[in-house]
């Protein structure tokens, strides 16, 4: 029997290649039939290189014999029109593994939270809150990330709103933004930089200099508990 795996691998590309804001529609299905090995297996990744291929990375057996423990995968190759090129098998010994890896494996997944600057430039400050996981590959030897965008959060200063964003990261869907620049995102603390205008007095009232937001900006640092540690003009 056929495992049409692919099927995971199309929902991908097209999660990649199709804008979030159109509907999904899957174009092309092929089946092929992985070894036994790799059924019995656990897909642990899927990739493309910078030909455009598919690498799909299935492990397949650990062996521990004689004190000697060995990682083993099957290693697929499909090109851009999900056809089959090439099946490589490839094993790891532990003992180099932990010798290459060493300080830098923390287990098998860990988190990070942190936050991004949301909503588009012009506009008051708007938080949301982010984690990302990381999950360690055996064959890779290092850790694969995702990061999911959480719920709306306020930062701990009373004067949030009068900083204005000038860049954003996480712009809504439906607005379309050049991608000129882009807030900092420390993935290893969960700290933020971003640059912002300052705003103050509300539009139209007689505190309100429509430059001032233009001229007076700041390099801001919040941590990953919204707490704001650093604050550096920038006059103009």
């Amino acid at each position: 029997m056929k495992q049409t795996f692919f099927y995971v691998t199309i929902l991908i590309a097209v999660c990649f290649f199709t804008s979030p804001t159109k509907a999904q529609k899957i174009d092309l299905e092929k089946t092929y039939e992985i070894t036994g090995k790799s059924k019995r297996g656990e897909l642990l990744s899927v990739e493309r290189n910078d030909a455009g291929d598919y690498i799909l990375t299935y492990s397949t057996k650990i062996v521990n014999k004689l004190k000697e423990v060995k990682f083993k995968f099957q290693v697929y190759t499909f090109d851009k029109d999900f056809n089959f090129k090439n099946m490589e098998e490839k094993e790891v010994s532990l003992d180099k593994y932990r010798e290459k890896t060493k300080g830098r494996y923390k287990g098998e997944t860990y988190h990070v939270d942190g936050n991004v600057v949301a909503g588009f430039p012009g506009t008051a400050l708007k938080l949301k809150k982010k984690r990302t996981t990381y999950k360690w590959s055996w064959y890779y030897q290092d850790y694969t990330s995702s990061t999911e965008i959480l719920e709306k959060v306020k930062p701990r200063t009373e004067d949030g709103d009068k900083y204005i964003v000038k860049f954003c990261q996480n712009p809504p869907q439906d607005i379309a933004l050049p991608s000129v620049a882009t807030a900092f995102e420390d993935n290893v603390n969960g700290d933020l930089y971003f640059l912002a205008g300052i705003r103050n007095g509300k539009i139209m009232s007689k505190d309100f200099d429509v430059n001032e937001e233009h001229t007076d900006l700041h390099l801001i640092k919040f941590n990953k508990d919204l707490d704001m540690v650093g604050d550096l003009p920038i006059k103009f």
